[in-house]
Formats: C-alpha cells, sequence, structure tokens
C-alpha cells in the first residue's frame, strides 16, 4: 500500500482529498486508505508528476509518460480502502503490463 505523504480535509465530511505515492501491484492496482469509516463511494486520481524517458537508441529522443488512473470496484474486506488501476500512458499508447514503480497521485475521495 502506498505511503501518504500529504492529506488535506477542506471540512466536508463525505470528501477527502491527498497526495499518495507507491508502486502499483503487477496487476496496476494502486491502493489508497482514504481515512473514511465505514466504505469509500468513488474517487478520482490523476499523475501527479510527468516522466521523461529517454530512447536507448542512436537517435535519442525524449518522450513524455504519464500515469493515467481509473477506478476499481471497492474489495468487500476493505471498504475504506480505495482501488485504482493505473495505465502507463505514452506516445505508442497505454500500457498495463506490470507493476509502476514511483506513482504519485493526486486523488480526491469520497465515502462516508
Amino acid at each position: 500500500m502506498p505511503q501518504d505523504y500529504m492529506e488535506q480535509s477542506f471540512g466536508f465530511v463525505y470528501g477527502r482529498s491527498g497526495t499518495s505515492r507507491g508502486t502499483t501491484t503487477s496487476s496496476g492496482i494502486f491502493k489508497i486508505g482514504t481515512g473514511f469509516s465505514k466504505r469509500v463511494v468513488a474517487i478520482q486520481a490523476q499523475d501527479a508528476l510527468s516522466r521523461f524517458s529517454i530512447a536507448a537508441e542512436a537517435s535519442s529522443q525524449t518522450q513524455a509518460t504519464y500515469i493515467v488512473a481509473r477506478q476499481q470496484s471497492v474489495n468487500p474486506a476493505e471498504p475504506t480502502v480505495a482501488r485504482v488501476r493505473c495505465f502507463q500512458h505514452t506516445a505508442s499508447g497505454m500500457t498495463n503490463a506490470t507493476a509502476i514503480t514511483g506513482v504519485t497521485l493526486n486523488w480526491q475521495a469520497f465515502g462516508y
């Protein structure tokens, strides 16, 4: 589970927001502990960082890479943990083959 290094509550009872950094599982699932007492209803998350990688070819070029996060169903065993599936997006398309390291997501969750 990722470590939340910044969590802010803006005074709305059914909402929480913050930034989480960590590594996804081999299936690309990123778990976020929201702090709700009963369950998560919805979450939105977006990549907080832009990544740049250099191609290993002789004609090296810089290519932007970022993470796309989509909400997944709540695990009944962990109803207060939000789950998002992370896809790595580059100019060649989206992939989700392996774990993604160094993911930083800004998120906003709703629950009770």
